[in-house]
């Protein structure tokens, strides 16, 4: 009885939460002649412009598309000879951007890695298999190089090679903190090697 009563409180809760929410988000959307109703009627649509340009130095030979939306920017840059990607989202008329997301490819346009960035913070998937290995976390003054060793966030006080940087077929490696201890990406992840 007491576990019925529970969840009926919770579920009346989270109902009138529900209901405040929806009361306080402000009137519904206005959708000027731009926007066209589909077939069915049950949504709308818009067509958008997108900014596409490219660089005549071929030292640089990457694509940027530029999708704005009504609060947000989205730019897109493709490598045009590998396919890697990167996406931004910019925030609003401050152009802060607040989240990154990158894709490097092999020679035969698999995915070699990851990067993930939150505002400061970046992230590594260093062999493409969807686990983060590595990240920064720049929620202090400094940049904080961390690996994912075992199961736990290990600080490490040097990069031989930087996370995210480093050319095809390099194995990233750092140094552990405070002692003498290397750490190499094996594989998919990351072995201590004393020194």
């Amino acid at each position: 009885m007491k576990s019925l009563a529970l969840f009926l409180t919770t579920t009346c809760a989270l109902f009138l939460g529900w209901r405040l929410l929806m009361a306080t988000e402000g009137p519904a959307k206005k959708f000027g002649p731009e926007w066209t109703k589909d077939v069915d009627g049950k949504s709308y649509k818009r067509n958008q412009v997108i900014v596409v340009s490219h660089p005549t130095n071929l030292q640089l030979p990457y694509t940027w598309y530029t999708l704005p939306s009504e609060s947000h920017t989205v730019t897109i840059e493709e490598r045009d000879e590998k396919g890697d990607i990167k996406i931004d989202f910019v925030k609003g008329k401050e152009k802060s951007k607040y989240m990154r997301l990158e894709a490097r490819m092999d020679d035969e346009g698999k995915v070699r890695e990851f990067m993930v960035n939150f505002k400061t913070n970046y992230y590594f998937d260093l062999d493409g298999d969807g686990m983060i290995d590595c990240f920064y976390d720049s929620r202090g003054k400094n940049d904080i190089p961390m690996v994912i060793f075992e199961g736990c966030h290990i600080q490490v006080e040097d990069r031989i090679s930087l996370f995210g940087h480093e050319a095809e077929g390099q194995t990233p490696t750092a140094w552990g903190i405070g002692r003498k201890v290397e750490y190499r990406f094996v594989g998919s992840a990351w072995v201590a090697v004393p020194q």
